[in-house]
């Protein structure tokens, strides 16, 4: 009821009682209507009992005394799921390579039984926690699944054997073997040898080669490296297959404790040849030709860099001395870290080393890589050095392979003015002729016959650029051919026939 009504007399609107209004008569609690509000704590009152219906024509099945509780249904989660296809991938990734990862040149190529056995424990034991975690109401499960997974895996290496070592043999703290260089002739019988290296992976490489050992001149050879750290035999591996352009399939075997036989495929069976190359980062010892195995103890000094404050500071007094070292060594990263520092440095002191060490650089080096010696042999080559021909070598061979020969190279072959590079730009000219032309025409009157060649062509651009450069260039050999092209000629084209003609008639 409204409060202005308190204090007045009123009248009731059922009874027709007239009454004053006090604060007794006031409702202290807001009214409501069945049904409106649905507060839970409305259900401790009784209710009027509904009506019920007819009853069924037939007879209900009678109320169970105890009746069973459901089960409540729970949501599955998708991370879960997840988790749970997770496990079984890589409980199969894990068989698969237990399966197949010892195949000559993969992963487990000359692992033990026991880092197989670890590999497959670990497998094991990652795939049973991810199944663990995507059941949660069913640990039980999860763990039995996981536990039969993990016997399954310890069982493969039992199974597939393929690229175990001949002689299991355990790391021991003993000194390594002194390495003493020996003749040949003088040296342990080649049994004793073979079982001291483990033979058995080069044997099985060469004899893939039929029953001479050779196959269209390439073969399979050895190099035994001595006393080599871990983290310097994967430079050692890039090094030699850099070097020997060694096939996809050599790779390294461990020899504990501190041994590795490097097996070089498809390579020309050339032991002095490969003994030079060795000694790049150790001391050659026996060379065994029966064999086709190289020894070579490693000097693990010389992977050593040198300070690198002293490495990129010009006006140190060492650095062309560390910088000509680094360029000796056989990490490729390091070369061309040192031939870039070089490239920005003026060629005072050790030039003639520098720059023959670059040149020998080219004939092993990518596109990349020769581009930044290019670059440096701009400034250290001296005429006469045999720096273009290394260049021009290199880019051959860069050429042969259909790659793009870098624009440095090209760059110092013009500046030699060496005219066996007018077949490169002329190429690459006649695709790109805006990009080129500069460059082409620096090389003077020997590219000629080349751009009279040329012409008419069927691009515009070239037409123009082969008018520009005979104007350059051109003497009155280009006079006929340019001449013939006016009376077809127009606009632009016309106005430079006639410049170019003008420019080599005032040369004459």
């Amino acid at each position: 009821m409204p409060t202005e009504f308190v204090g007045k007399m009123v009248e009731c609107g059922s009874c027709d009682a007239r009454f004053r209004v006090t604060d007794e008569v006031m409702g202290r609690i807001k009214r409501f209507y069945p049904g409106e509000n649905r507060d839970p704590r409305l259900e401790r009152f009784s209710r009027v009992p509904m009506k019920s219906g007819p009853m069924p024509q037939f007879q209900a099945a009678p109320a169970m005394a105890n009746p069973e509780v459901s089960r409540p249904i729970r949501t599955f989660s998708p991370l879960r799921l997840m988790l749970g296809i997770a496990s079984g991938i890589f409980i199969l990734l894990i068989g698969m390579i237990l399966v197949v990862g010892g195949e000559p040149g993969r992963l487990l190529d000359g692992a033990s039984m026991a880092k197989r056995l670890i590999l497959a424990g670990f497998g094991g034991l990652i795939g049973t926690i991810l199944l663990i975690v995507a059941n949660p109401w069913a640990k039980k499960k999860g763990l039995a699944g996981g536990l039969v997974a993990t016997l399954l895996l310890s069982v493969l290496p039992f199974l597939f054997k393929t690229g175990l070592p001949d002689a299991e043999r355990t790391p021991s703290a003993a000194a390594p073997t002194p390495f003493v260089p020996v003749d040949p002739a003088s040296g342990d019988p080649l049994a004793a040898l073979k079982e001291e290296m483990t033979y058995s992976k080069l044997g099985e490489a060469i004899e893939n080669y039929g029953p001479t050992g050779q196959k269209d001149g390439v073969s399979a050879v050895g190099v035994w490296l001595r006393d080599v750290r871990e983290y310097n035999k994967d430079l050692i591996v890039k090094y030699l297959i850099r070097q020997t352009h060694a096939g996809d399939k050599s790779w390294a075997y461990s020899r504990p404790p501190s041994d590795y036989l490097v097996v070089l495929h498809d390579v020309a069976p050339d032991l002095k040849a490969l003994a030079r190359t060795c000694q790049a980062f150790g001391q050659v010892g026996r060379t065994i030709d029966e064999l086709q195995v190289v020894e070579v103890k490693v000097d693990n000094e010389r992977f050593v860099a040198g300070p690198i404050d002293k490495l990129t500071n010009p006006e140190d007094p060492s650095f062309y001395e560390l910088n000509r070292r680094e360029l000796e060594s056989i990490d490729s990263t390091r070369v061309e870290q040192a031939v870039r520092r070089l490239s920005n440095a003026p060629p005072t002191q050790y030039r003639t080393d520098i720059s023959r060490r670059l040149s020998e650089l080219l004939e092993n080096a990518d596109a990349d890589l020769a581009e930044n010696l290019s670059e440096a042999l701009m400034k250290w080559s001296e005429p006469g050095d045999g720096a273009a021909e290394a260049v021009h070598a290199a880019a051959k061979r860069i050429a042969r392979a259909k790659k793009e020969v870098p624009r440095p190279m090209i760059e110092f072959l013009v500046a030699v003015k060496d005219e066996r590079a007018i077949d490169f730009i002329q190429e690459l000219w006649l695709k790109k002729p805006r990009d080129w032309e500069a460059l082409y025409g620096d090389m003077g009157p020997s590219i000629e016959a080349s751009v009279i060649s040329a012409l008419p062509g069927d691009s515009l651009l070239l037409r123009m650029s082969a008018i520009r450069l005979l104007g350059r260039v051109g003497s009155a050999r280009s006079l006929p051919t340019l001449q013939s092209m006016k009376s077809e000629s127009e606009g632009e084209i016309l106005v430079q026939i006639n410049q170019a003609i003008a420019e080599i008639q005032g040369r004459q």
